[in-house]
């Protein structure tokens, strides 16, 4: 987890599954009683839902983007959450 001013964020969160996904941020952040920030893509349906289920609370979708609309690399279905947009 990485602190930028007064708010904390947990990304990028990588593993095999959503399930383990699941288990990873909710081992991360028992017993935080402090506001997080997750970017979580709309596709880690499973993340998504433990997210909403914490309190967590959905934002703007973020974007995906890639020059000229090319595959990106890896194994992206393991990114379950991102460590995107500005953090400072």
């Amino acid at each position: 987890m990485t602190r930028v001013g007064a708010q904390l964020f947990a990304g990028p969160i990588v593993a095999r599954s959503g399930a383990m996904g699941v288990q990873l941020v909710s081992a991360l952040t028992q017993g935080l009683a402090e506001p997080l920030r997750l970017d979580v893509p709309l596709v880690q349906r499973e993340l998504v839902a433990w997210a909403q289920a914490a309190g967590l609370r959905a934002e703007t979708p973020i974007p995906l983007m890639s020059l000229a609309g090319r595959a990106l690399p890896g194994r992206r279905e393991q990114i379950l959450a991102l460590a995107s947009r500005g953090l400072g």
